[in-house]
């Protein structure tokens, strides 16, 4: 439980910084069309495998836990301000744009 409260972002230098955004890009087509993207519910299930996720597999675990946080912690505040009327994209159903602002 601690891990879910407390997650743990890992970056050491470029190489992370950009292995974290490689991930998180693969992970997000990969999980879309199973738990969806940008909603409370998909920024949930992403938050528990990344902090379950973290401290195994070394270096490139640690760089696919932080990708899967990263992108929780989109999801959740889109699905967030999706429930306060401000979200954009997935969290309001926009299906125009993969940005979420292009018609």
């Amino acid at each position: 439980m601690e891990e879910i409260l407390n997650p743990k972002v890992e970056m050491v230098g470029l190489f992370d910084l950009i292995g974290v955004g490689v991930v998180k890009q693969f992970e997000e087509k990969l999980t879309s069309p199973v738990i969806g993207n940008g909603t409370l519910v998909s920024g949930g299930i992403k938050l528990i495998g990344g902090a379950v996720l973290h401290g195994k597999g070394g270096r490139f675990g640690n760089i696919a836990s932080s990708a899967l946080l990263v992108d929780a912690g989109e999801d959740l505040a889109m699905g967030i301000m999706g429930l306060i009327g401000s979200g954009t994209g997935a969290a309001q159903g926009n299906t125009h744009g993969s940005d979420g602002f292009s018609a």
